[in-house]
């Protein structure tokens, strides 16, 4: 998905992606939601500030991460 104005494009990515049953599945449920507004608000601004700080940062994928991990 990529932000336009204040549209969000949606494009076609990876086959194997799309196979997955459970993305599958979730996808429609999402486009409807996005298309309704329901369950959909904007995100907070500490954390709008957080992931635009990190977008300039370079990301080592390749280290290991040695502390807890919230998801």
């Amino acid at each position: 998905m990529k932000p336009q104005n204040s549209q969000v494009v949606t494009t076609h990515g990876d086959e194997g992606f799309r196979a997955n049953q459970a993305i599958s599945s979730f996808l429609p449920l999402l486009e409807n939601d996005i298309s309704s507004g329901q369950h959909l608000g904007n995100l907070p601004y500490d954390l709008l500030q957080a992931i635009f700080t990190t977008l300039t940062q370079q990301v080592d994928l390749a280290i290991d991460v040695e502390a807890a991990v919230a998801l």
